[in-house]
């Protein structure tokens, strides 16, 4: 089986929308984890897609 993880941040709440809307459920949350300051999340920052293989 294959899965597709898309890692959303929060702040992307127009793309979680209309991912539900598609039929897309959350599975798991994760937490980003920094080294020094926290790191800005600009609009720049869509989402993270990864293959889940196993």
């Amino acid at each position: 089986m294959c899965q597709l993880i898309i890692d959303l941040p929060d702040a992307n709440t127009a793309l979680s929308c209309e991912l539900g809307a598609a039929g897309f459920q959350v599975a798991f949350a994760t937490a980003r984890m920094y080294r020094g300051g926290l790191q800005r999340v600009g609009s720049e920052l869509q989402a993270i897609a990864t293959m889940e293989l196993g």
